[in-house]
Parts: C-alpha cells; structure tokens; sequence
C-alpha cells in the first residue's frame, strides 16, 4: 500500500523520527470478534519494540462503540519503577478490507509510553453503525462481508529533552530562612521582583488561590500556575524557579532575556487574572485592592462651567524630575494650569474662556502602586534616559490633602510603605530587585532573585532615593556600587486601616484542596528519585578504553578527555563489592577474547589534567580486590575519581601469546633498568591524520634511539627514513624528544605517550600544498586545540532550511582563509562573500568586518560556544570592498491606508537621502516627484523628525523606525490652505504608552473640530465605527502634559498654534511581545 504516512501522522515540529512503521490487522470474523470483550492483535515491531493494538469490539466505556488502544509491550514488560519510555505519535484507522485507502476519520494522538503508561488510545474508533455506512468520498463502506481491516500508523519520535509528552515539574523544596526567592532565567529579575510584591500582598495571594482551576493544565494556565508559584514560596525551602509562569504567559526564551516594563507587566497581568475571576469567589479582588478615582476638570474662572470626567487608575505614575521627594510629586501630579490668553478653553454656550484644568483624586485604593518614572524619553538627545535624580520618599504617606473637597474622607488616607522595587544600572544595562516587610510590623527583607536578606530602614529608603552621594554596599555583588544608579523605580503604600485585613495570615485552609494535593504528588515524586540517587553510592561507574577503541582515536591523550565533545570506550555500572577479576571478566567477555588476553591498567589524572595508564592491575593480589580498591591504592588517584564520578580503566589487549597461555611480560617491580608501558602514536603530515599504532613495552635505562626500529616496521617504513619524535605532555606542550637520550632520563614513565612522524625534506615540503600548516605534530596538536566546527547558514535561504553546510577550522584562521575555505565550498569567489555574527537563538546579528588580523574566533563573537558556532553568510555581486562602501536602509513605505511596506535598499555609506528616495520609486514604479516622497523617523511610536533629500545617510538614527509615503495632496496645498502641519501619534491612557504608526496631519484656521475629526479618521486609516471610540487630545512637545479636544466647535488650529501635537487615545489592539509590549495567554 503507499500511503502519504507524514499527511496521516504528520511529524511535530522540531522532533526527529526514529522508527516508523505501518501495522495492518484484518479483522475476517467480526460477529465472532464482537462477541469477545477484548481481543489483542499479533505483535510488530517498530524498531527495536514490540507493540500490539489492544481492541474492546464493544467498547471500554460506550456500548456500540469500537475502542482500541495501542500497547507497548516492552513498557508492559518492565518492571514499574524501571526508569524506561518511549515517545510517539500514531494514527489508527478501521478501513475497508479490499481498499485500505476507504477508511473513515483517522483518529491520531501523541504519548509517552512507560512502564506504568503501557497503552494509549481511542475509546470511540468508530461505532457499529458507521461500520456498515458508506465512507465519505468512497463506495463502500468499512465493513464489508464482515471484513475491515485496523492500520496503525505509528512513528517512534526521538525524546532528546528526557521529558517530552511528560507532565513532569521540576522544581526545589528546601528551606533556606524563613522566606525564598525566585530564580533568575536570564534578565527576569523584573519579573521576579514584581511577583514578590505581589505575593506579599496576602490578600491578592488568597484571591489569586480562589480561582478555580480543578482541571487546569499549569503549561497554559496563568492562574494555576501562579498559585503554584505562590504555593512553592510559602512552603519550598529553597529558590523556586518562575519557568512554569512564563510558559503559561506564552513566552519563549527570547523573551526570558528581555527586560519588559514592570508597569506594563503588571497591568497585564492583572487584566489577565481580573478576567479569570469574573464568576468565581474572586471576583473584584483586584479591583478592590488596586483600584482609585480620580476627577480630570477644566473648570472657568469668570463664569459656571466645568467639563470633567471621573476614572478608574490601578497606579499612579509620578515625575521624579524636578520634585525632591514623593510629596512634591503628588503636588506636581495635581498641579493646577491656568489657561488664559491664547491658551483659553473654548466653554460651549460661553466661548472663548479663561480657566483652571487639573487633576483631583475622589478616592484612593488599600493598596497603592506608585510608579516613579525613572525611565523618560529625551527629546533633545532623542532618546530615552534613565533619570538618577535623588527622589525621596518616607515609611509613611499622609495624602488627605491631594482627595477632592466632595469626596469621602470618612478613612484616614494615611498609608505605611510595604514595598520598594529598586533598579540598579543604567538604561541599557542594570538589575532589578525589591525591599518589602512582608509583616505588618515585621522586619525588612531584600528579594534579590534567589537571595533573600534582612535590610535596615535606611537601606530601604535612603539607599533608594538615587542622586549623587557615598558609595553604598551592594550586598548581592559584595562590592561596592554607586546610589547614583541605584534607585526606586515603583513603591508599594498600604492604607493604614486596611492593614490587617490586606496582610492576614495566608494559611493552608486558603489553599485549594487540589493543588495541595498536586503538589503533594510532585513532592512524593521528587522523593523517590532522590532516593534513587542516594543509593548511587552503592556502585561504581567505571570508563574502560581498549586498543580496540584507541586505533580510532585521533585527538589528545588516550581518549579520556572529551575533545569537542566526544569521548570513547564504553561504561560500565558495577556494585563496589565486585572485584577487578569480575571487571576483567566482564571486559573479555564484552570484547569477546579470554580474559588472559586483557591486561588492565588504572588511569590517573595528572596534575596537568591528563589521563595516563599508571598502575597495572595485573597481579593476583589485585584481582580478588574489590574495585573500590582501585580508587584507595592509587593514592591521588582517589581525588580524581571523588570529582570525575568515574573509575577509569585502560584495557591492554593481546591477540598473540609471548608464550604457553601466557600473552604478557610480566611487570616487576620499578628499577632504573626496569620495563615500562609507553603509548606510541604516528601523524602523517600529508594527509594531516594522527593514529594509535599501539603500545611498546621497553627498558628504561634502553635509548630513545633503540625503538625507531620498531617504530619503522609498525608503519612498513624503510629503514632509512629518518624519523622525529615527540612526547605529548599535555595540549600546549609537545617536546621533541633527544633520540641520544634514555627513558629514563627523559623521565618517561608508564602511560607517557610518544608521538613520531616522517622528518620531511625539501622535496617532501614542496608537494604539499601548503608546506606552512600542519607538517609537525606540534602544529597538528595546536590546531587541534583550537578546532571548533562552525556551521554556515545562507542569510537569505536560512528559513527555507538551505544553503547550510559545517566546516572544522582553527579559532585562529584569518578572515581571508575562512572566506577561502567557504568559497571552495560554494563553488564562489572568496572576496564577494559577507559574512555575520549569531545570536545565542541562531539569528543573524551584525556583519563581521575584514580587517587585518581578524580570526575566525572574533569573527564568531560573543555569543560563540565550544559546541554550537553559527556564522550567516550572504554571497554578493560586487567585491566585499565595494560592499561595505555602502549600507542597508530599511524602511516602510505606507500606502495612504497606513498598510505597511517594509523595503530595504542598498545605497552608498556616503550618500544624501535623495539616493534612498530614488531608490524607493525604482523599487516601487512610483512615478512622482522626489519632493513628494517624504521619509520620517520615529522612535517609541512617535515621530522625531523629517529627513530631507539632502540630509546625509549616515544621520538616520539606526534605533529608530524610518518611515516613508507620498505627501497627501492636502498638505502640499499648505502655503494656499494657509494651514499648519502638525504630528499625530496612538497611545494608550498614558503618553508613554504610545503604538501604532505615528503620522502628520493638516489643520484648517476656522475648521470646527467636528469636521476637523471626519479629515482626521480618514488620513487614520482607522474605521468609523472604531474612529468613534478614539478620545483626541492636545499634546504638549515634551509628552507631559495632554488638553481633551471634546467640544464640536472647537478650533483644533487655534489650540495647536502654541506648539504641541495630536494625541489619539485608544486602545492597542496590535501589541505584541516581540515588539516591546507584553502579551499574556
């Protein structure tokens, strides 16, 4: 039958496939069959497991139904505790007996099969009506003539993980004081500072155990696991790790290595969880703790009109800038402006009107979030700044003054600091942690990542407020730091009377029944496995390498040390009572010789971290030794075994017999004329290959010289050919050996390692091709020392999968080489190749520039490891010189609907804009005239500036979005219209959470703001129906300061004359993680 078996059983993404196999069980009988409550098929195999289909022809649950299930009888073999399991995915259909391709829906499934998970299936295959129905698409139906036939379709898939399809948490449980911290992934100390804070608030802790989550799954689930985040904090005694949050979030570990907003985080995550309350016992906790009024008024001075509107905040954001502490800030916040003169407000039914605007506050929340912007856009050195200004702030905040004269003041708005989050750094780099007393009148506790430590009151205040001052001990980097850059970014205030209730106890009657129960499982579970690990001490590990493995062996050593990666022999799991006789027994047995053919030999590691044979094993008072002995009578060698884990054993082999039953010399005691064990290696500089010929047992007092000889007849060599040697002393040191000297005077010892090679002549040097690289064994060592193998991926291909191939260079190749070997490979010439840096996920990053004295190692860059070197490579038409004389410009073009564009051109480093211009219509086919393309920049979502065409290239801002379109014909009417052309740009509540393309826009002098918003919906791109839910506001040109444009007959014009841009305030139905935002499943 041929079949499409990846269109049935399509293969998940990223996983290898082992084994596959389709399995046909026809089913001749079916009356007989459905009689039976169960009945097995005959065994096949899938690789090297034996499996069957388990079906119950009237169901396991559902009468009239067919269930089958396919069971591994490898896993039903094993006994329970063995840790074994085999991972697949399967399809399994009943088809039609004389066409198998007449089956009906394939019913497909993965799993993880282990000796407690012996089968998995499919309760409802099919029922017995449809049996006899004709199959969709087909004539027939499954069953004819009380015939069909079950096909498994079944493909074994590599587990290289150890835990795929398996629900298993890894996690510690280990106190450590009273409290634990939270484990840093990479850069989520902000994520772990703000769920402390959150923690800590016990009655957002007992709200959050509230919701019901029975049956959740913790992976997707961002209540559930959150309640097991917070269940592990009050009862693990060691860090617990936030992986299992974030992956319910949907985050990958890009976004593990990115810093988010704290703000943004928390707004989000609390959006999320107040959704999942809606319904349960939890209900408006969120809003009960977080949420405040506060009033927005414009309010006439000469006559009786006010326009305001009353808001929910969840947290309050305060400028540190200008304000010497926190007080001073609220009075900032709700700072009353004046609008007179050419700033007055347009009152409806009174024109034109003098009058006050600001902010009040009708009510304040138990919990308050302050955030203090540390973080702020600087619009003259157009970029964002991180504000160190000292910024004071006190245990206690009185803020009755800052509530409006109507609103309730039946609570004292008097409130006790209970958390400091505390960033350290600057802009592009820095830390983050927080200070929070967890009890009402508890000491203070810093949360740094998995570090938990008591602080004092000044530490938690003046150590925070930022400014310039002493040095101050950071207790985490036990170094001294600068407050400069350490300050508090957000503060935690809870209302005095509320207290008690806010910080009540959490206790387990608060804890659901079922994730105690949950949890009590991975625990038991956790236990068991450490019990497994305690009785590891009762074996040994042991490594043997024999000649066998050693003729493959081209790197340092004998094999022990793990060059790239790569170790050899074979390992062996023994009892520690077992004796070296029992280990030299099961060696010949494993190698298929007589045990008199072995010799073994112990392994140390030196004090220069090489592995050598040094002790024989080989007399009868060693053999009835237990082999722990080994790791006793070696001396040092004990040390050795204690750090590797291992017993190490090299294993001599004989194949001829020196004599009757006897295939060894034996080794006597150590003399100075005495026989010893050397290791004798050959490098043949031609083809740059280096082999184990073996080992030589010879005299110490005997000359170097004596055993070229042998050395000649082990390769075929005439007797004439002169020979250089070396000893191998370690990576970095390979002495040529005097051949006038003695063994012993060359202080070789058993295990030392001789290395020989052909002395090359002239002749020999000229038919190399290149007669400077690896013509001595030193070279052929040092490049050894320095391989890494580099994979090259095509830029343009990489998504495809193509254009990638694997080289092994030397980390000191020089660019011109690597592009050689690259372009040999390519079939291209070298000079026309550009290649680029990776990052840690495999993405390309920057070019690598040719310059003198470049090696491939800086050519990797930072984010090169040993085992994984990535370098993307573009092949060009033009020389690599002519190339890097010009860049990238990347740009979107909008279309007049805002649908973006996104072009990149290549023009010259030295260029004006007017070569990106034209380039753009040449790109495009647009026939207009340059002077009508505009290109602007915008950085946050808010346009910085316009370029003109006669602007350098190299002036683009590289951080920021460059945008470009064809000038709306309104706007190149200005100078006739008598207009004014001013910026527009999306946010969302706050300024600084601005989105979406930001663009320009014509006022009208005299146009009423009613016609000036149909204009304005259109040159959006925004629809109608969404246009009506924008709210439009006059912006200051710094962003702090927003006027509500709201009255019909208002003249946007005349409002905008004094400076400032639009605002439009909507919701951000386009924000994704990857572009700065946070998205939370």
């Amino acid at each position: 039958m041929t079949v499409n078996f990846d269109s049935i059983v399509p293969t998940p993404d990223g996983l290898e496939v082992l084994n596959q196999e389709i399995f046909v069980w026809p089913i001749t009988n079916w009356p007989t069959f459905k009689k039976q409550e169960r009945v097995n098929s005959p065994a096949f195999t899938c690789g090297n497991k034996q499996w069957r289909v388990l079906m119950f022809p009237s169901g396991n649950r559902t009468p009239d139904t067919i269930s089958v299930f396919l069971e591994c009888m490898d896993a039903s073999a094993k006994p329970d505790h063995e840790r074994w399991h085999c991972c697949v995915t399967f399809a399994i259909a009943a088809a039609n007996f004389e066409n198998e391709r007449a089956h009906a829906k394939v019913s497909a499934a993965n799993h993880r099969y282990t000796p407690k998970d012996t089968d998995w299936g499919f309760s409802q295959l099919t029922t017995h009506a449809l049996l006899t129905k004709n199959i969709e698409g087909f004539d027939v139906p499954i069953m004819e003539n009380d015939q069909f036939k079950i096909i498994v379709y079944l493909k074994e898939i590599k587990d290289t993980t150890g835990v795929l399809w398996h629900n298993f948490n890894d996690w510690d449980s280990k106190l450590e004081t009273g409290f634990v911290g939270l484990k840093n992934q990479g850069a989520t100390c902000y994520l772990n500072s703000l769920l402390q804070s959150l923690y800590y608030t016990n009655y957002f802790r007992k709200a959050t155990f509230a919701i019901p989550t029975d049956d959740a799954d913790p992976s997707n689930n961002v209540p559930y696991a959150l309640q097991r985040l917070f269940y592990h904090l009050q009862f693990s005694n060691t860090a617990v790790g936030t992986n299992e949050l974030t992956k319910a979030f949907g985050w990958d570990s890009m976004d593990a290595f990115h810093q988010h907003d704290v703000q943004e985080l928390n707004r989000v995550l609390q959006d999320n969880l107040e959704n999942k309350m809606k319904g349960t016992p939890a209900e408006g906790a969120i809003r009960k703790l977080f949420t405040g009024k506060m009033k927005s008024y414009i309010q006439c001075i000469d006559v009786d009109f006010e326009s305001s509107r009353i808001e929910d905040y969840y947290d309050i954001q305060l400028n540190v800038k200008g304000n010497k502490n926190l007080e001073e800030s609220f009075a900032d916040y709700c700072q009353v402006e004046t609008l007179d003169g050419d700033n007055k407000y347009f009152a409806e039914g009174f024109g034109l009107q003098p009058a006050k605007k600001g902010v009040i506050f009708k009510s304040f929340p138990p919990v308050l979030h302050l955030q203090l912007k540390r973080f702020d856009y600087d619009m003259e050195r157009d970029q964002f700044v991180k504000i160190n200004d000292r910024h004071e702030f006190g245990m206690t905040l009185d803020l009755e003054k800052f509530l409006d004269a109507d609103a309730d003041k039946s609570i004292k708005q008097r409130y006790r600091l209970q958390g400091v989050l505390v960033h350290s750094g600057d802009l592009n780099a820095g830390h983050y942690f927080a200070l929070i007393r967890p009890k009402k009148d508890g000491p203070w506790y810093r949360y740094d990542d998995d570090k938990v430590i008591p602080v004092t009151e000044k530490e938690v205040l003046n150590d925070n407020f930022g400014g310039e001052g002493q040095p101050v001990h950071n207790a985490r980097a036990n170094k001294i730091g600068n407050r400069y850059y350490t300050n508090a970014y957000m503060l935690v205030y809870i209302r005095e009377s509320d207290e008690d209730e806010i910080l009540a106890e959490v206790t387990e009657d608060d804890i659901p029944t079922h994730l105690k129960e949950r949890v009590k499982r991975d625990i038991e579970e956790m236990e068991r496995r450490q019990r497994e690990i305690q009785e590891q001490h009762l074996y040994a590990n042991v490594h043997v390498i024999s000649d066998y493995e050693l003729q493959n062996h081209t790197g340092f050593d004998i094999g022990f040390r793990s060059d790239h990666g790569v170790t050899i022999g074979n390992h062996f799991k023994f009892r520690k009572e077992a004796t070296i006789m029992d280990l030299q027994n099961h060696i010949a047995e494993n190698y298929n010789i007589d045990p008199a053919q072995v010799r073994l030999w112990s392994v140390i590691t030196r004090q220069n971290k090489t592995c050598r044979a040094e002790i024989p094993l080989s007399s009868p008072d060693w053999w009835q030794k237990c082999i722990c002995f080994v790791t006793i009578d070696v001396g040092d060698y004990y040390q050795n075994v204690v750090k590797s884990g291992e017993i190490k054993i090299y294993a001599q082999l004989a194949h001829t017999p020196i004599s009757a039953n006897q295939y060894f010399h034996p080794i006597g005691e150590k003399t100075a004329n005495s026989q010893i064990m050397i290791f004798v290696k050959y490098y043949d500089p031609f083809t740059a290959k280096m082999e184990v010929v073996g080992t030589e047992m010879v005299r110490s007092s005997s000359k170097i010289q004596d055993l070229i000889p042998k050395l000649l007849k082990l390769k075929g060599l005439p007797a004439s050919q002169e020979l250089v040697l070396y000893e191998e002393v370690k990576p970095g040191m390979i002495d040529e050996l005097d051949l006038s000297s003695t063994f012993n005077n060359a202080e070789l010892v058993d295990g030392d390692i001789i290395c020989f090679q052909k002395m090359l002549s002239v002749e020999d040097l000229d038919k190399m091709e290149d007669p400077v690289s690896l013509t001595t064994v030193p070279k052929y060592f040092e490049f050894l020392t320095n391989q890494i193998t580099v994979t090259f991926i095509s830029r343009e291909r990489a998504t495809e999968g193509d254009g990638e191939f694997a080289l092994k260079l030397s980390k000191k190749t020089p660019f011109d080489d690597v592009a050689k070997q690259v372009g040999s490979y390519l079939k291209h010439d070298p000079t026309m190749i550009k290649f680029y840096q990776s990052t840690h996920n495999r993405a390309p990053l920057q070019p690598v520039r040719r310059q003198l004295g470049t090696t491939l190692s800086e050519m990797v860059g930072q984010y090169y490891t040993n085992t994984d070197p990535v370098l993307y490579y573009d092949l060009l038409d033009m020389s690599l010189d002519e190339f890097d004389s010009k860049r990238y410009v990347k740009l979107i073009f909008l279309d007049g609907t805002f649908k973006e564009h996104p072009i990149q051109l290549l023009v010259s480093r030295n260029g004006t804009m007017s070569e990106v211009i034209s380039g753009l219509k040449e790109k495009l086919n647009l026939d207009v005239d340059d002077s009508m393309i505009r290109v602007y920049e915008a950085v946050s979502y808010k346009k910085t500036k316009t370029l003109k065409g006669t602007d350098p290239i190299a002036v683009i801002n590289e951080y920021a979005t460059l945008y470009a379109e064809v000038v709306p014909q309104e706007e190149l009417d200005v100078d006739i219209k008598g207009g004014m052309i001013v910026d527009v740009f999306h946010f969302q509540k706050e300024t600084f959470r601005s989105h979406g393309i930001p663009f320009t826009f014509l006022l009208i002098p005299g146009e009423p703001l009613s016609e000036t918003k149909v204009r304005l919906q259109e040159r959006s791109g925004i629809s109608k129906k969404d246009f009506e839910r924008v709210k439009l506001y006059h912006v200051t040109a710094n962003y702090s300061k927003t006027n509500p444009l709201e009255e019909d007959e208002l003249v946007v014009f005349e409002v905008c004359e004094s400076g400032g841009c639009l605002g439009l305030e909507h919701i951000d139905r386009g924000r994704k993680s990857s572009g700065g935002g946070i998205k939370i499943n």
